[in-house]
């Protein structure tokens, strides 16, 4: 059965590969990529927190930081943020009111996607807001996205690489790396965080190449995600007080504790209790990894409820299979676009690979299910897989609570 359409559910569109659009884009409004000071975020778990850290850093030391961010969770309008501060709604619309018309008037034969506009109205808003500096995240790999047009590159950041977008950026950790290390630049410093060894093998060669100096991030082993990008984040902030003085007169003990005031959704979020609900943005298997970490310290070896869903192009059988510990049921949701695995074909791969799973045709219906059985035998309930449907379990979470009130 098809799944009904949810409101909240965020729905990137078709995915267009390349740079072409996106630059003939930015051409129309003056090209403010290159006019603005960019960090640029690639890899394949952690962007969104390493790039919250440094943002945080910078906004610490007196400087007007911009962020963009992807996808959105709760709000369209938090992918765009100055300061920690959302762009609002009417500017917002305006931007893409005025994106839309260039778009129609000289794209007309080959139209940007939403991500390209996305994209475009962030670094238009940062030009046009005198941002001192922006971070900015890549959303898939990293050379042909669509953020990856800036001329004014000051620091690249490649996060943890594994296994993801295989339909797009290949089978192999070096092809995935190959993308990822596409974001940098010649002479412009690279900060990475600890890799497996294909993929340091590819982003040193890299660098190497471009004359790009390389720092690659020192972490204990078995560290939690948090901490390994606090640790990237905090080495990025590092080599930019090089280039920015402000940011020499943040001790690091004064920086560790910006950063522990950060809080990012979708990384172990613990939305309520009765039932314990937590949500998690685990979509590969890196992720999963640190995912199964998290809830065998939480929860040790009491029986979890999980709920997911999963895109065609992902490892989703191992990357539940990894992440669900202790599974009691997992209710299996489809998630958004074309990408996203009918919650039945998921449901049944996964009874194929041993778990016990039960397709939901919607978030709604999937959350409500949980739960009841999370309060009649006192079990956690765990919504993983694509931050595209995590907001709409929050939002069916928090009405059902709502409604015992």
């Amino acid at each position: 059965m098809e799944q009904k359409k949810e409101s909240l559910i965020y729905d990137r569109g078709e995915i267009k590969p390349g740079l072409e659009r996106i630059s003939r884009l930015l051409d129309i409004f003056g090209d403010p990529q290159n006019k603005v000071k960019v960090i640029h975020i690639a890899g394949t778990n952690g962007k969104g927190s390493t790039g919250m850290f440094i943002r945080k850093a910078l906004s610490l030391a007196g400087y007007r930081a911009g962020h963009y961010q992807t996808p959105a969770v709760f709000d369209p309008l938090e992918i765009i943020s100055i300061d920690g501060k959302k762009i609002k709604k009417k500017a917002y619309e305006s931007l893409k009111k005025e994106i839309a018309r260039a778009a129609d008037e000289k794209m007309a034969d080959d139209p940007p996607s939403v991500f390209e506009r996305e994209c475009a109205a962030a670094y238009i808003y940062f030009e046009r807001e005198k941002c001192d500096i922006c971070v900015i995240e890549a959303g898939m790999g990293g050379l042909y996205d669509a953020t990856n047009v800036s001329g004014n590159t000051v620091l690249s950041v490649i996060t943890p690489i594994g296994m993801d977008h295989m339909e797009y950026l290949g089978n192999t950790v070096k092809e995935i790396a190959f993308h990822k290390a596409g974001i940098i630049r010649t002479g412009v410093p690279v900060v990475t965080a600890p890799q497996v060894n294909d993929a340091l093998e590819v982003i040193t060669k890299k660098a190497q190449e471009v004359n790009a100096p390389l720092y690659i991030t020192k972490t204990g082993e078995d560290l939690q995600y948090r901490k390994i990008n606090e640790a990237v984040a905090l080495e990025a902030v590092k080599v930019l007080s090089g280039t920015f003085e402000g940011l020499k007169a943040l001790g690091e003990k004064d920086i560790k504790k910006a950063f522990s005031r950060v809080r990012p959704f979708g990384r172990f979020y613990r939305a309520g209790s009765n039932p314990v609900f937590i949500l998690d943005g685990a979509h590969n298997i890196p992720a999963a990894q640190a995912l199964r970490k998290s809830i065998l310290l939480t929860f040790k070896d009491k029986e979890v409820i999980y709920i997911t869903g999963a895109f065609k192009d992902k490892e989703y059988v191992e990357t539940i299979k990894t992440a669900a510990v202790n599974s009691k049921t997992v209710f299996t949701v489809t998630a958004p676009g074309d990408r996203g695995l009918d919650a039945h074909i998921l449901s049944g791969r996964l009874q194929e690979a041993g778990l016990l799973s039960v397709p939901k045709d919607s978030v709604k219906e999937a959350v409500g299910a949980a739960c009841l059985l999370a309060e009649k035998d006192n079990m956690p309930v765990i919504a993983f897989g694509s931050l595209s449907w995590l907001k709409e379990a929050k939002k069916q979470y928090d009405n059902r609570k709502k409604g015992f009130r």
